[in-house]
């Protein structure tokens, strides 16, 4: 996804990337977090990865 982050198109983007990922992969409401700091490492809940892709 590229432009500002503060976009709606980028907020948008998101929304429907994690949309897929959580009904495809998601597990118990976790996904991996595709930020860069957790690089797929770890699990959290939609809220938080949302905080981490904004952030």
């Amino acid at each position: 996804m590229q432009g500002p982050r503060w976009s709606d198109e980028y907020f948008m983007g998101i929304n429907k990337f994690l949309d897929f990922n959580f009904e495809k992969v998601g597990t118990h409401g976790k996904i991996n977090c595709p930020c860069t700091k957790c690089s797929h490492r770890l699990w959290y809940d939609r809220r938080i990865v949302v905080d981490h892709l904004l952030h």
